[in-house]
C-alpha cells in the first residue's frame, strides 16, 4: 500500500470554497469526469449536510496495465460521501473506487478549513491510500496509482481554483489590496488637496502683508 498526502492552500474563504464545492465540474482539468450524480443528501440532528454521490470517470491505462483490466473497462465508478460543519467551517470529504478495485483501490479523505494563518482562506488537507490486490504486480501497479495520484492532486486543486475564480471573480486578498490602494490614493488626494489650501491661504496672507507695507 501506498501512502500520498498533501496540503493546499485556496485563496478564498471556506464559504466560498464550501459553496463552490459542488459547482467544480466541469473545468479545464476535469475531461475525465464523465458524470455525477447524487444518491442522498440531508441535514442531520447536528446540523451538518450528509452527502453521497456517484462519480463516473475514465478510466485510462497504459498498455501494460490493459491486460489486468476485464473487458479493457474505459471508465470506473467512485463514490463520494461529504459532511459539512457550518459551525466548525469544516468540510470533510472521502472518495473511494468502486469498480476494479482487486486491480487497484484508491480511498481519499480531504478535509477543509479556513487557514490559521490566514482565515480568509482556505487549507485543504488531502490524504489517500492506493492498494492492489493483485499478485505479483501489485506493488508495479500500487506506485504507478501513487505517480498518477500525486500528479492528478495537482490539476484537481488547480481545476477547482478555475471554478473559484470564475464564480467570485477576485480572492478577497486582490479586493483587500484594491481597497488599500485606493485608501492610499485617498489620502495623498486630501494631503494634496490640503497642501494646496495652505499654498494658497500662505499666498493670501503675503498679499495682504504687502498691501499693508504699501
Amino acid at each position: 500500500m501506498k501512502f500520498f498526502s498533501c496540503v493546499h492552500q485556496f485563496k478564498f474563504t471556506w464559504d466560498q470554497v464550501a459553496g463552490c464545492y459542488w459547482n467544480r465540474y466541469p473545468n479545464p482539468n476535469s475531461t475525465h469526469v464523465l458524470s455525477e450524480d447524487v444518491i442522498s443528501r440531508h441535514i442531520g440532528k447536528d446540523g451538518c449536510l450528509y452527502s453521497t454521490r456517484l462519480v463516473t470517470k475514465t478510466n485510462s491505462l497504459p498498455k501494460w496495465g490493459e491486460k489486468f483490466v476485464p473487458g479493457g473497462t474505459k471508465h470506473v465508478h467512485v463514490i463520494e460521501e461529504s459532511i459539512i460543519n457550518p459551525k466548525k467551517k469544516t468540510m470533510i470529504t472521502y472518495t473511494k473506487n468502486i469498480g476494479l478495485t482487486k486491480v487497484m483501490s484508491i480511498e481519499e479523505r480531504c478535509e477543509y478549513c479556513p487557514s490559521e494563518s490566514n482565515p480568509a482562506q482556505t487549507e485543504c488537507q488531502k490524504s489517500a491510500w492506493i492498494d492492489s490486490g493483485l499478485p505479483a504486480v501489485g506493488f508495479a501497479i500500487s506506485n504507478f496509482g501513487y505517480q498518477r495520484f500525486k500528479r492528478n492532486a495537482a490539476k484537481a486543486s488547480e481545476g477547482f481554483e478555475f471554478v473559484l475564480n470564475t464564480f467570485y471573480g477576485v480572492t478577497p486578498e486582490a479586493t483587500a489590496r484594491s481597497a488599500a490602494s485606493k485608501a492610499v490614493m485617498l489620502k495623498k488626494e486630501k494631503f494634496k488637496e490640503t497642501a494646496e489650501k495652505a499654498k494658497d491661504l500662505a499666498k493670501s496672507k503675503a498679499a495682504a502683508v504687502l498691501v499693508t507695507k504699501a
